[in-house]
């Protein structure tokens, strides 16, 4: 399995350490797959916000929770991003990359993401740069990314969300229960003025 060092950027096969620069790749192979009954709301309701459906892109893209329904709902192909691949067949559209590092020259009209907790505001911030001015973007993320004083000043106050959608039933993560329960949140590249909280009630 090929992947990306998040630290020096090279190509790499699968290991605890990167032969280039010795760095850890644990929290890189770090693997947390949201279910279906979850991915399906949140790309619902991309899809209802989105100006346009032409560039999308699926980052940290995992096992293409995200890009699956997307592709099957809109019988459209979208671009994938992620660390590692972690999918078998072939798919012109993925590609094996660090999204903090990554610069492409198109802007997107949708952004979908799972981003590790401790880089979220990294990740979000960074798809805010690759949105078309009519672009959305969605994050899903833990119940508990809600509060704290830097992500209000950072984030939640100067790029107001869209709407926030709150899930009924936690996650099931490799044997254990997520604490926090979780929520998908969305933005216009315009901050919004007012923010929808939608209550889902996922279906197992």
């Amino acid at each position: 399995m090929r992947m990306i060092c998040s630290k020096c950027g090279a190509e790499i096969e699968s290991s605890e350490l990167c032969r280039f620069c010795g760095h850890s790749t644990a929290a890189d192979l770090q693997y947390y797959p949201t279910p279906p009954g979850y991915t399906k709301p949140c790309v619902a309701e991309l899809q209802r916000l989105a100006a346009r459906l032409g560039n999308v892109i699926d980052v940290g893209c995992g096992k293409l929770e995200f890009a699956a329904p997307w592709e099957e709902l809109t019988d459209t192909r979208i671009w994938k991003i992620d660390l590692v691949k972690r999918f078998e067949h072939p798919d012109p559209l993925f590609m094996l990359a660090d999204w903090l590092q990554f610069n492409p020259s198109v802007r997107y009209d949708v952004i979908m993401m799972n981003p590790p907790y401790v880089k979220a505001t990294e990740f979000i911030l960074k798809g805010r740069s690759l949105l078309a001015d009519d672009g959305v973007l969605g994050a899903f993320l833990s119940q508990a990314y809600l509060s704290g004083v830097k992500r209000f000043d950072e984030l939640w106050l100067p790029w107001k969300p869209a709407s926030v959608l709150v899930f009924n039933r936690r996650i099931y993560f490799n044997g254990g229960c997520d604490k926090h329960g979780r929520i998908f949140a969305t933005w216009l590249k315009t901050p919004s003025n007012v923010t929808d909280l939608k209550f889902i009630n996922v279906e197992i």
